[in-house]
C-alpha cells in the first residue's frame, strides 16, 4: 500500500467510527435509549391493581380537597358574619 491510500484508509476509517459513535448516541439519547435504562434500573409498569389502588386513593384525595374547600368558605362566611357592623347594637345597662 502506498503511503497516500493508508493515509486514505486511516481517514475512512477514524470517519465510520465517528459516524457510528454518532448514531449510537442519537440511538441510546431517544426513546430506545430510554427503555434500555428503564430495563437496566429495574424499573417496571405498574399492574393493574396497582393503577386501581392510586385511582382509589386520587379520588379519596380529591373529595378530602372538596371538604377542605367548603369549609374554608364557611371559616370565611362566618369571619364575615361576626366581624360585620351589627344594625343594632345591644346596649347594656349600668348596675352598681
Amino acid at each position: 500500500m502506498s503511503p497516500e491510500e493508508t493515509k486514505m484508509l486511516a481517514i475512512v476509517a477514524v470517519m465510520s467510527v465517528a459516524a457510528i459513535t454518532a448514531g449510537m448516541m442519537l440511538i441510546f439519547r431517544g426513546p430506545i435509549g430510554k427503555a434500555i435504562a428503564t430495563r437496566i434500573e429495574g424499573r417496571r409498569r405498574p399492574t393493574e391493581d396497582e393503577v386501581l389502588e392510586l385511582r382509589a386513593r386520587v379520588e379519596e384525595l380529591e373529595q378530602a380537597h372538596a371538604k377542605l374547600h367548603e369549609l374554608e368558605e364557611r371559616i370565611e362566611f362566618s369571619e364575615r358574619f361576626l366581624t360585620r357592623p351589627q344594625a343594632h347594637p345591644v346596649e347594656r345597662s349600668e348596675q352598681r
